[in-house]
């Protein structure tokens, strides 16, 4: 059996080889007459010229045939990119023996309607080479098998693995470049010219350059090494229509139905009625009764009467359900979901109508942040004022706000100091205070003092417990009866918790004075005088506190109260600016708000930016995973070659 031949390119030693491997490479022009080879692994490196190998007889793949001088040049093609043209057909079917033209390129003469594949074009298809199996594997991507000898190994110690990968890449790209540069470069002859082509999108006319001479005999020209083609190769297509065209081509019921959608996105409902007027007549016999559906979706979701029987339909546990979620649930029966924004704005206010006609005379509260007033829906914005709960036979009763009062401002330590000084005044307490809905007789020994309740301050340090005095003192903290019987009766209507413990924050206004009978009402019979005591006759209890307002310096509608005092109770805003101070005022309350918004601020728009960037790297890692995977395909399907073609011999 004869020794295979090895082949040195590129300072690299290719093979094993067998003698048909050998002259594949020859006719490739891989193997040229000064490339050095060698017979076995101890054999002496000389020219493939010298060293008997047919050489010479090799001709090159990339050797286009010259049209003859009586064949008219009438054909074009368009093959990566580029479209060329005219040539003759005998130009066109030597480069299709070459395999530089593939079934998948197109051609096109006069007389064809349209661009069509060479492999179905009988004059072309004709011409196609029949490859054996040792050619068809040799015919793949080039790849190097390097002989692992004592001479070849200890030239490539200590060489980085990436280098020779890297320094491939580089030369194909240059390479392409060198290449489409040529080809941008190349012109033909002026001549007489058939009619142009059609014109094939995504294609650039570039004319052929003029096939090089026939070398001469004894002499071989080895061709330019193949670039290897990109992952995903660009071809041809049939020109893509105008935009006029597209738009005339789309029926007109299509056009009107997507404006509906549109108008209903943007809660044009009345708009949308009337683009679906105009659909009606252009729609098809058949639409599956899509207009129906919508018609009767938009009139359900813009119709006051239908949502008011609705939230009437409603049980007392239902309706507070869907008002806490905002007809959220109701709103999900609607099958149009384009529609079921509106129809939630629509529910939400007949909800609310219909919770304030079950409670009469209390129109709809505040959700406040502590759950305590669940079930009350926030107030409609059209509305003028919350509706007051007033003492049985009063007319629009009115309750001012403390601050308006004409009280005199003192801390609770200064008036358990020096209680006398404020005998008669009406005080208005500074600070916070938590106070409790839980209020009852209280007694100082045997005796009856009246009605207390547990409060706090706003740092949880306890004021009174509700069933002794003032914790450090001996003066008690009482609730006028008016007071104590409206606060019993607004804690009934608004569901607020029942509480033993101070809870829910308030601003208190008292006057400091003997114990009288009108305090000891309801506790029982008791002296017409009596020891001093703090007695609480006006407050505002805070429902709710808006921090965005609060940020953004709208104090006025920025705390939602209820407000109580001898006489009246009635939910309302409270006064902005004295709840501000009493929580601290602009540097303690305000100041620290406005920084807390803006961290959460920076802090979602951070966020946002870090998804962004997520998915920007999500796609790009996608995209280097496929390519990857498509690299990995390529190099398994030229190992395979590779072992079938070295199993073959």
């Amino acid at each position: 059996m004869p020794e295979p031949w090895y082949v040195k390119r590129a300072g690299r030693v290719l093979g094993p080889f067998g003698d048909p491997e050998i002259r594949a490479l020859i006719g490739r022009g891989t193997v040229d007459a000064e490339t050095p080879v060698r017979r076995g692994t101890d054999g002496e490196w000389t020219p493939a010229a010298c060293a008997g190998l047919p050489v010479a007889e090799a001709a090159p793949v990339d050797a286009r045939p010259a049209p003859t001088a009586d064949e008219p040049a009438t054909w074009h093609f368009a093959r990566d990119g580029v479209q060329s043209g005219p040539h003759s057909l005998a130009t066109l079917r030597g480069l299709v023996a070459a395999g530089t033209l593939g079934p998948g390129d197109l051609a096109w003469s006069p007389g064809m309607e349209e661009w069509r594949p060479c492999g179905l074009i009988p004059e072309l298809a004709s011409a196609r080479p029949v490859a054996t199996a040792t050619a068809a594997a040799l015919d793949e991507p080039e790849v190097e098998v390097e002989v692992v000898g004592a001479e070849d190994a200890g030239a490539g110690a200590g060489r980085p693995a990436w280098l020779l990968p890297a320094v491939a890449a580089v030369v194909g790209v240059l390479a392409c470049s060198l290449g489409l540069w040529a080809l941008s470069r190349s012109t033909g002859k002026p001549g007489a010219r058939p009619a142009p082509p059609p014109a094939v999108a995504g294609v650039v006319p570039v004319p052929v350059p003029v096939p090089a001479p026939a070398p001469a005999p004894g002499v071989h020209v080895a061709p330019f090494p193949p670039v290897p083609p990109p992952f995903a190769v660009p071809r041809a297509t049939p020109p893509a229509p105008a935009p006029a065209a597209a738009l005339a081509a789309t029926p007109p019921a299509e056009m009107l139905m997507r404006q509906v959608m549109t108008s209903i996105r943007g809660r044009r409902l009345e708009e949308a009625r009337e683009l679906l007027a105009r659909y009606r007549e252009a729609a098809p016999p058949r639409d599956d009764g899509l207009a129906d559906r919508l018609e009767r979706d938009i009139e359900t979701a813009s119709s006051r009467d239908e949502a008011d029987r609705l939230a009437a339909s409603l049980d007392d546990a239902s309706l507070r359900a869907s008002v806490v979620n905002g007809g959220r649930a109701l709103a999900e029966r609607l099958g149009t979901a384009e529609l079921r924004a509106a129809y939630r704005t629509t529910l939400n206010q007949a909800l609310r109508r219909e919770l304030d006609r079950r409670r009469p005379g209390q129109a709809a509260g505040v959700l406040p942040r502590d759950g305590a007033w669940r079930g009350m829906a926030p107030r409609d914005p059209g509305q003028p004022g919350m509706a007051p709960m007033g003492r049985r036979g009063a007319s629009e009763p009115q309750v001012a706000s403390l601050s308006s009062q004409g009280r005199t401002g003192a801390s609770l330590d200064d008036v358990l100091a020096k209680p006398a000084e404020f005998v008669g005044k009406p005080i208005l307490l500074e600070g916070l205070f938590k106070l409790s809905t839980r209020v009852g007789p209280v007694k100082d020994r045997d005796r009856p003092m009246g009605l207390s309740m547990p409060l706090a301050r706003n740092d949880e340090r306890t004021v009174c417990t509700g069933d002794r005095p003032i914790a450090g003192s001996d003066l008690y903290l009482l609730v006028d009866a008016s007071v104590a019987d409206l606060l019993r009766q607004a804690a009934a209507r608004l569901d607020m918790r029942p509480s033993p413990r101070p809870t829910y924050r308030a601003i208190l206004g008292a006057t400091v004075r003997p114990v009288a009978d009108d305090d000891l009402r309801a506790a029982g019979p008791a002296p017409a005088t009596g020891p001093l005591a703090i007695v609480v006759d006006g407050l505002e209890v805070l429902g709710l506190c808006d921090y965005m307002k609060v940020a953004d310096h709208q104090y006025d509608e920025a705390f939602r109260v209820l407000a109580i005092d001898r006489t009246h109770a009635a939910l309302r805003y409270g006064d902005g600016a004295l709840w501000v101070e009493h929580f601290g005022g602009e540097e303690k309350f305000v100041k620290p708000v406005r920084q807390k918004l803006q961290q959460v601020q920076r802090r979602l728009a951070a966020e946002k930016r870090q998804a962004v960037a997520e998915a920007a790297f999500g796609q790009a890692f996608a995209g280097a995973m496929r390519a990857a995977d498509t690299y990995n395909g390529i190099r398994a399907m030229q190992d395979a070659a590779w072992r079938r073609a070295l199993g073959a011999r």
